[in-house]
């Protein structure tokens, strides 16, 4: 057995001294090429049946480059579990030579993700009890009237008019090119937009139709943010609006006619089903909200000293690539970098934890788990693409692991849900308890009572 020495350089980076004897070199040297001897072809001599000399000098070169090989795998897998690291990367080696009657040494420096004393999962401040909203009228209602407006009929504007809340506006839009201010490209050309209060794409530019007239042109300068234009690099962007006609939408009544172009016999069925859609969306988006409020309870309740500083930073690099960070203008970089800094920094800190607590409570992601995602995927995809082909897909992108890491997620946040209410039902048992004995203690007779004088 090696001897393997482990030395603390942070929290987050380890060192390795791993050392072989002379002994062992010498052993593993002489096993090896016994194994070399039995298969090998050397001139004049029969498959097995060539010298050991002739062995040693022919093929002694590659078996100390084996035995190095096997001897570094060997000495790092055994200090990694000795150290019960979690590695991320392996970052220095010096690494010796394979001599006969020689010791051989190497050294290793690696990054190891960081653990947190005293894991605290159980006792966050999370309100587990409580429920998604109920679906309310006025949301059912909301749903109708946009199923209104989507088979409305469009018609013109006879009267001589300005353009208001609910109208169809038929407009020609161009927007300044980025590299050529002051030039614009068409962008929209006898494009309805219906004016409604909503956050979608351009919602500045709808809004500024409201009182212009059929004929009307103008340029209007928006912030990007509010345009949500979300592959813009610049602060500012620049329209030129033509108003050409202003319609008006014909909605339909709310009937039984109306309930059987969507597929139900009455409105009451069509109601019903709006009601439970918004159900199960409340519960999805009431889901995800609990489960990032528990992610973020778990690291406020489990701070890392140290995040690793090689990883972290490949990370953020990264991310910067996919940003696009230099191709913004400056004043917009600096604050994008400190963002895309502190949202890596903090999912890292996330994983971090939560792989913790998965290795303590034993989570892990079986394949037949992975199948499973795949098989429920290919459902949705109504049978245009098998489980098979959709995997091979995912393996091409390289998003096989993002596969795993979601399932492991999922089970991590469901067990401590569970054991927050386990917890929370237990709190409440012990204070029935307390109550209880409580309860019993005033029943006793007092100094006053005639308990006390037949006492006496």
């Amino acid at each position: 057995m090696p001897e393997i020495n482990l030395k603390d350089i942070s929290p987050t980076k380890k060192e390795i001294n791993v050392k072989f004897s002379a002994k062992e070199v010498k052993s593993a040297i002489d096993e090896s090429l016994k194994e070399v001897q039995k298969t090998a072809a050397i001139h004049g001599f029969r498959r097995g049946k060539a010298p050991m000399n002739m062995i040693r000098r022919k093929y002694m070169q590659g078996v100390k480059e084996k035995v190095k090989e096997d001897f570094f795998e060997k000495g790092y897998v055994d200090a990694v579990v000795k150290g019960e690291w979690r590695v991320l990367k392996l970052i220095n080696t010096e690494v010796g030579d394979i001599e006969e009657g020689k010791e051989f040494s190497f050294t290793a420096e690696v990054e190891i993700a960081p653990k947190v004393e005293n894991l605290n999962y159980t006792y966050l401040d999370v309100d587990i009890e409580k429920e998604p909203e109920a679906v309310k009228d006025e949301e059912i209602e909301k749903v109708i009237e946009k199923m209104r407006r989507d088979v409305a009929d469009v018609i013109p504007v006879e009267e001589d008019r300005e353009v208001k809340s609910g109208d169809v506006v038929n407009v020609n839009i161009a927007v300044e090119k980025k590299d050529a201010p002051g030039e614009f490209m068409t962008l929209y050309e006898n494009q309805d937009v219906l004016i409604e209060d909503d956050e979608a794409f351009h919602t500045e530019l709808k809004k500024s139709l409201i009182g212009k007239k059929p004929g009307d042109e103008y340029e209007l300068e928006v912030d990007v943010d509010k345009e949500k234009e979300v592959d813009e690099t610049r602060d500012k962007v620049k329209y030129k609006t033509q108003v050409n006609e202003i319609k008006q939408l014909e909605l339909p009544e709310i009937d039984e006619e109306f309930a059987k172009r969507f597929g139900f016999e009455k409105v009451e069925s069509l109601k019903n089903y709006i009601k439970e859609m918004l159900k199960r969306e409340k519960e999805k988006t009431f889901q995800e909200e609990l489960t990032r409020e528990i992610l973020d309870a778990l690291i406020t309740a489990n701070p890392v000293e140290e995040l690793p500083e090689v990883t972290t930073k490949e990370y953020i690099e990264e991310e910067y690539k996919k940003a696009g960070i230099d191709t913004l203008p400056e004043e917009r970089k600096k604050e994008a970098m400190e963002k895309i800094e502190e949202n890596v920094r903090k999912g890292l800190r996330e994983t971090f934890i939560v792989l913790q607590v998965a290795e303590k409570e034993n989570i892990s992601v079986s394949d037949s788990e992975v199948d499973q995602f795949f098989e429920e995927q290919a459902q949705y995809q109504a049978g245009q693409i098998s489980p098979e082909q959709l995997r091979q897909l995912y393996a091409q992108s390289g998003l096989i692991n993002k596969v795993r890491s979601d399932i492991l997620y999922k089970k991590v946040v469901d067990r401590i849900k569970k054991l927050l209410k386990e917890k929370k039902e237990e709190t409440e048992e012990k204070k029935k308890e307390k109550v209880n004995e409580g309860e019993t203690v005033g029943e006793l007779p007092g100094p006053d009572s005639g308990g006390t004088e037949s006492q006496g």
